[in-house]
């Protein structure tokens, strides 16, 4: 007897491991289930570790042929340590997401997920940056006792944070920021939302962008009447924007330091509000 990857699509006896996916919840696609060897387990699981999408909730990785899960109890056995432990803090993220904890933030300048007293404004990030929790922003005296929306209205825009806000997009249901380097403008996030890379909102499938031909870097197509291109256009859209605001703030010292000694906390003063790194192994 002999079973066939699914991924790699070689012939195994039956007697080697294998390890198969199963249907959960939502998620469940059939009664069929496919089976995987050992090798091709460790190779998605080491994808899966460093940002391919894994299963809803962090409870084990992806299967390669439906929409079925491969359970983390059924192959991390067969994990090298270090590969186990970087996946493994992996799923405990994304089960933190997708409960939804209002207490978790994300530094703005090292990208490490803590957990913050919701009762503080602000925290002191293990990089040193003082970060405000409910906000990109460094928590520095202009920020203090202001709350972000009237910071919003009362600083005037600088082009680095604006450009920024132009070529970085954020996932609305993660906060994780990305950028897309090739593919399609359909973007799936790590934790399995989607958006469109031109408009940046939130969508469900491909019924979303036009799919014409039409390139055109405003206004909408005159064939289905959709304005989001299913290729390119996004980085040519970014570039117009940029260049508007650069008229618009010409003139302005634009020259900031991509790391400024302000940014952190070097003042010795003892940490009032400590962030608790909850995948931290001491």
């Amino acid at each position: 007897m002999e079973f066939e990857c699914s991924v790699c699509f070689t012939s195994y006896p039956i007697s080697d491991s294998v390890i198969y996916c199963c249907p959960f919840g939502d998620e469940e696609d059939s009664n069929e289930v496919h089976g995987t060897c050992v090798d091709c387990v460790r190779g998605l699981a080491k994808t899966a570790a460093e940002d391919a999408p894994v299963a809803k909730g962090g409870i084990g990785l992806l299967c390669s042929s439906c929409n079925n899960i491969i359970p983390t109890e059924s192959f991390q056995i067969y994990l090298d340590p270090d590969i186990h432990q970087t996946l493994m803090k992996r799923l405990q993220r994304e089960s933190i997401i997708e409960a939804g904890l209002n207490d978790m933030s994300t530094c703005s300048n090292c990208g490490i997920e803590v957990w913050v007293d919701r009762d503080t404004d602000f925290y002191d990030c293990f990089c040193g940056r003082r970060q405000c929790r409910n906000c990109p922003r460094i928590y520095d005296e202009d920020h203090q006792g202001i709350s972000c929306e009237e910071l919003d209205r009362q600083q005037s825009p600088k082009l680095e944070s604006k450009l920024s806000e132009i070529a970085i997009r954020t996932c609305s249901r993660c906060n994780v920021p990305f950028v897309q380097w090739n593919g399609c403008n359909k973007i799936v996030c790590r934790c399995g939302a989607k958006h469109c890379y031109v408009c940046r909102e939130r969508i469900e499938d491909y019924s979303h962008f036009c799919q014409c031909g039409w390139k055109g870097t405003t206004g909408e197509c005159s064939k289905c009447h959709k304005s989001c291109p299913l290729h390119g256009v996004a980085e040519e859209r970014d570039k117009k924007r940029m260049e508007e605001i650069k008229k618009k703030l010409d003139g302005e010292n634009n020259d900031i330091d991509v790391c400024r000694k302000s940014d952190l906390n070097l003042s010795g003063e003892p940490n009032p509000n400590p962030a608790v790194d909850l995948f931290s192994e001491d």
